[in-house]
C-alpha cells in the first residue's frame, strides 16, 4: 500500500510551460495618394516666373545703361543730389532778385530826381554856358552834373573883379574951326583870345568854360609880348 503513490508520482510527465503568443507585425500606414496637379498653379510655374523676372530686370538695367541694381541706386542718388543742388541755387537766385528789387526801384527814383534837378540848374544857365557844357556833356545828365560841379568850383575860386575907374574927361582939343575930324581907329578883328578876354569881364564862369574848350586856339591867338 505504501508503494502505490510513489509509482504514480514517478509516471507523471513534467509540466509544459505556456506558449507565448506571437507579436503581430506592424501595419504600415496606408499610402497617401498624390494630389492631382492644380491647372492654375502647376509646379513649374514659380521657377518660370522667377526666370522671367530676372530676364526683365536684366533688360531694364541694360536699357538704362547700368550693370546692376547697385549701380542704378548710385546713379539715382547722384541725380537726386544734383536736383537738390540745382533747386537750391534757383531758390537763392530768386531770393537775391527779390532782395534787390526794392534797391533797383530806389535807384531809378533817385536817378529820375537827379535828372530833374540837373535839368533845372542847366536851364537856369546862360545859353553860352549851356552850349559850352553840352559840348562836353552831350546832354547826358550825369556828365552835365560833373560839368556843373566844375563850374561851381570855378565860381568859388573866382577873384572878384575890381570895378573899372571912371574914364577921365577928354581934354578940349584946339582943332581950328572948319578942320576935318581925325579919322577913327579901325577896330581889331575878334580872335579866340579877345573873345576870352571879353568874356572874363562879362561872364567869368562862361570864360572859364570857354577856355577849357578852346585853350589851344586861345593860346595861339594870344598876343606876344616883346
Amino acid at each position: 500500500m505504501t508503494d502505490a503513490p510513489a509509482a504514480v508520482a514517478a509516471t507523471t510527465p513534467p509540466a509544459i510551460p505556456p506558449a507565448i503568443a506571437p507579436v503581430p507585425p506592424a501595419v504600415a500606414p496606408p499610402t497617401q495618394l498624390a494630389k492631382p496637379d492644380d491647372p492654375n498653379n502647376p509646379p513649374w510655374l514659380p521657377e518660370r516666373l522667377k526666370s522671367a523676372k530676372a530676364t526683365a530686370q536684366r533688360e531694364l538695367l541694360e536699357s538704362l545703361g547700368v550693370k546692376d541694381g547697385d549701380e542704378l541706386k548710385t546713379a539715382l542718388a547722384e541725380l537726386k543730389t544734383l536736383k537738390t543742388s540745382t533747386l537750391t541755387e534757383a531758390q537763392q537766385k530768386d531770393a537775391r532778385i527779390k532782395e534787390l528789387e526794392p534797391q533797383a526801384a530806389e535807384a531809378l527814383r533817385v536817378k529820375a530826381t537827379l535828372k530833374a534837378l540837373v535839368d533845372e540848374r542847366f536851364a537856369a544857365l546862360p545859353e553860352a554856358q549851356q552850349q559850352a557844357i553840352d559840348a562836353i556833356a552831350e546832354g547826358d545828365p550825369e556828365r552835365r552834373l560833373q560839368m556843373l560841379r566844375v563850374r561851381d568850383a570855378l565860381v568859388a575860386t573866382q577873384t572878384p573883379t575890381t570895378p573899372a575907374a571912371p574914364p577921365k574927361p577928354t581934354p578940349a582939343t584946339t582943332t581950328p574951326p572948319g578942320a576935318p575930324p581925325a579919322p577913327a581907329t579901325p577896330a581889331a578883328p575878334d580872335t579866340p583870345f579877345t573873345i576870352y578876354e571879353r568874356k572874363l569881364t562879362e561872364d567869368p564862369m562862361g570864360a572859364s568854360i570857354f577856355y577849357r574848350i578852346n585853350a589851344v586856339s586861345i593860346e595861339k591867338s594870344r598876343p606876344t609880348t616883346e
